[in-house]
């Protein structure tokens, strides 16, 4: 069965801006100068086409002001994009692997974040407020049997290895157990890094993780594809009718991610580029041409820097769509519902004022970034239906305390720069910790450890390791002394 990855707007912000020195993609090839031609697929996209995938990813009538100027400016000096689709991407502590790995720390890192589990994404920069080689790695590794492409529940097939990439409209269709692919655009112009924020911003992400598929095939009634408002309770807001795949359910152990398809409505921005202000109240049902539907999803950026100071989410809503909620300063408490099964990326990023949130008893994944400089957020607890929880889910917190619901994997930069953290309690589920979970926290001073065997770490995860008491099992106390990077740490037993 072949895999599908949506991936076509990430690849806009690899930049290669007349730089005179080699780009990471020259140097790339030249690592894997030994590699057989049909391990690497190299393929260029013009300009012309670049910027129509732009367009068909970026919805710019919803963008105002300076940003909007920031991305078409962008449009503006696209030149082109090279590709490099690597079907074995070096891996293990071999040369090809550590120089993988030098290559990468020889570059500035920009920007990281994973989705969902299923493929890591670094944008790595040369520095410079003129950005003259910036560049996107996609690391998709082994684990491309996470998501299927048939509806309604089915699951990926183990059969089949090949994997189709579509970025910016080009088709890539590669088969391997370690896919890497390197992307460098360039352009006619320097580049800054506002018109590349600008465009990371409020560019929509495509995964097959995402509640909405396609929103210009709707459901079967042609008079239910159209956006419509209703007034409820004194606000107007919009709508729209969608056929959904909404993640259902997680199987950790066998990769899988379960869904099923539902029709009924998302609730969305509005039309006009306004914002939602003061107390919204969404409705569990909506009536529109004398349907009646369910409304299933809070669309990405329906509340993006809003206005608004409560929002009343309905049981039945199972999916909080990218950036969400995004930067509303003025939102303080939310209440998730129980029906709600995914948080995706960056859904309450940056609500800074954000003091209380009740997460849903049936919630099953936690994107990345979800949570993100969330300040004033001082607690939260965390369900235990919960099986995924994505990079900087909870950076820049409030947090004193923390505890992991029964996770295997804590992810990178998790609870990173949250300043105020004292004390960390990691659940005996935990496997592997990775880098930068805890990335500086100079006020952290415990760590429980439940486990007793060592959890995998690749990196010292914490900001000063001398000044943290770690405290693991009594019983197993030999066997984190006799572990790498565990036995650096200054332990203590469990009593």
């Amino acid at each position: 069965m072949k895999k599908l990855i949506y991936i076509a707007i990430l690849l806009l912000t690899a930049v290669s801006v007349f730089s005179k020195e080699r780009t990471f993609a020259d140097k790339y090839l030249e690592l894997r100068k030994i590699t057989s031609e049909d391990k690497i697929q190299i393929h260029t996209i013009s300009g012309k086409k670049l910027i129509e995938g732009i367009k068909d990813s970026i919805h710019l009538s919803k963008i105002s002001g300076i940003e909007k100027k920031q991305i078409m400016s962008l449009m503006d000096k696209v030149d082109k994009a090279i590709i490099l689709v690597d079907s074995d991407k070096p891996t293990g502590d071999d040369s090809e692997g550590k120089a993988l790995k030098k290559l990468l720390n020889d570059q500035e890192e920009y920007f990281s974040f994973d989705m969902g589990g299923f493929m890591n994404i670094k944008l790595l920069s040369d520095g410079g407020s003129s950005i003259n080689d910036f560049t996107i790695f996609f690391e998709i590794g082994n684990q491309m049997n996470l998501f299927g492409d048939i509806p309604g529940g089915d699951v990926a097939s183990n059969n089949s290895s090949k994997i189709s990439l579509n970025i910016g409209n080009n088709p890539i269709v590669i088969e391997g157990e370690n896919v890497c692919a390197v992307v460098n655009i360039t352009f006619n112009k320097p580049v800054s890094e506002d018109e590349i924020l600008a465009l990371i911003k409020n560019a929509k992400f495509h995964s097959p993780e995402e509640s909405v598929t396609n929103k210009d095939e709707l459901t079967s009634n042609e008079g239910f594809k159209e956006i419509f408002s209703i007034n409820h309770k004194g606000k107007i807001l919009y709508f729209k009718g969608i056929e959904s795949s909404i993640i259902d359910s997680i199987n950790m152990d066998a990769n899988h991610f379960f869904s099923k398809s539902i029709e009924g409505t998302m609730i969305i921005a509005p039309t006009d580029g306004s914002k939602y202000s003061g107390d919204i109240e969404i409705p569990s049902f909506v009536e529109y041409k004398g349907k009646q539907s369910p409304v299933v999803c809070i669309d990405a950026n329906a509340f993006n820097k809003a206005n608004i100071t409560s929002v009343s989410i309905p049981e039945g809503v199972l999916s909080i769509e990218h950036h969400a909620f995004e930067d509303c300063m003025n939102l303080k408490s939310i209440v998730i519902p129980n029906s709600v099964k995914s948080i995706l990326t960056a859904a309450f990023q940056g609500c800074k004022n954000l003091e209380t949130v009740k997460l849903s008893n049936s919630l099953q994944y936690l994107a990345g970034f979800s949570f993100n400089g969330c300040e004033s957020l001082t607690s939260i607890i965390l369900p235990e239906s919960l099986k995924m929880i994505g990079e900087y889910a909870f950076a820049v917190c409030g947090f004193k305390e923390f505890q992991f619901n029964p996770v295997k994997n804590i992810t990178n930069g998790i609870l990173s720069n949250c300043k105020q953290l004292e004390t960390l309690i990691i659940p005996a589920s935990v496997v592997s910790i990775h880098r930068d979970c805890l990335f500086n926290n100079p006020g952290l001073k415990t760590i429980m450890i439940e486990s007793e065997e060592p959890p995998f770490i690749d990196k010292i995860f914490f900001w000063k390791e001398d000044q943290v008491n770690v405290k693991v099992p009594a019983a197993s106390m030999d066997k984190y002394k006799s572990t790498p990077f565990w036995k650096d740490m200054n332990l203590t037993a469990i009593m």
